[in-house]
């Protein structure tokens, strides 16, 4: 049989791994009838643009909207 070829929108390690994983659960699963051949995938990565940013490094370059506001002290007067 020839090998499948599937494109993957990342290159990033743990959506490829992911990706391999489940082209091996389906080809245990299609596995089962031993009359049929082997299936061969092979998993590729690509670097697109994904229209999101990126990820801020640090709390402190994060826009100040982002930050959680402090917690107001309240005020419990003469209450025992």
């Amino acid at each position: 049989m020839e090998k499948i070829i599937v494109a993957v929108g990342s290159t990033r390690r743990p959506k490829l791994d992911a990706v391999t994983e489940a082209l091996v659960s389906i080809q245990s699963a299609f596995g089962v009838d031993k009359t049929a051949p082997e299936m061969e995938f092979e998993v590729v990565g690509f670097e697109v643009p994904s229209g999101v940013r990126h990820t801020p490094p640090a709390r402190a370059s994060a826009p100040k909207r982002w930050c959680r506001s402090p917690v107001p002290k309240i005020n419990r007067g003469n209450i025992s």
